[in-house]
């Protein structure tokens, strides 16, 4: 009897040992997937050159604020706006009426407030009372989500692109051999019960 306890305990510290690793599978592959939507919505993103239409610059404990307000003609060949707030260590030198590059994507690379989408926030090329800030993996976008410095994305795809086929890969191995330990442990737990 005292042969079957110990048996039985070292199955059930294997049941969970290979759960725990099916589990971690499941989620790294959600997590991959996931990974894989993001740099999806990446795709199609052009460079433009944009105006610079207004600027408000505050210095803050962490370096310095820089607000945007850009105009720039989109590959729709249509005139759009953008309201950037940029946070750096020195200040961004962004003349009104000066031309800068920025990465435009074709759908937002995150959830965004409805007041962003607002036609008459600055419908007079002037920067808002309130430039909302969106920021994803360190950078920052235009309050659409849709807007970043094309000098931000290099650092921006560098973070964004690295991981998802590994991760992918590792998860559907520790799924597979999770999944298969996790049945043979429990075969052999029905089999236990058998004797007991």
């Amino acid at each position: 009897m005292k042969i079957f306890s110990m048996y039985s305990i070292r199955m059930l510290i294997n049941l969970i040992v290979w759960l725990a690793m099916l589990t971690g599978g499941i989620i790294l592959l959600i997590a991959a997937r996931r990974k894989r939507q993001q740099e999806k919505k990446c795709e199609g993103a052009a460079v433009c050159s944009a105006q610079v239409a207004d600027v408000r610059m505050t210095q803050q404990a962490g370096g310095f604020l820089t607000e945007l307000a850009l105009v720039f003609t989109g590959t729709d060949g249509m005139q759009h706006r953008a309201f950037l707030s940029v946070c750096n260590a020195a200040p961004l030198q962004a003349p009104v009426g000066s031309q800068i590059p920025v990465v435009v994507f074709p759908n937002p690379l995150t959830a965004v407030p409805a007041a962003a989408f607002d036609p008459y926030r600055g419908a007079d090329g002037r920067l808002p009372e309130q430039v909302i800030p969106v920021k994803m993996l360190g950078v920052s976008l235009d309050e659409t989500a849709t807007v970043m410095l094309s000098a931000d994305y290099p650092r921006f795809h560098s973070k964004q692109s690295g991981g998802s086929r590994t991760a992918f890969i590792i998860g559907i191995l520790l799924t597979v051999v999770g999944a298969m330990r996790l049945l043979s442990v429990l075969r052999s737990f029905l089999v236990l019960r058998r004797y007991l």
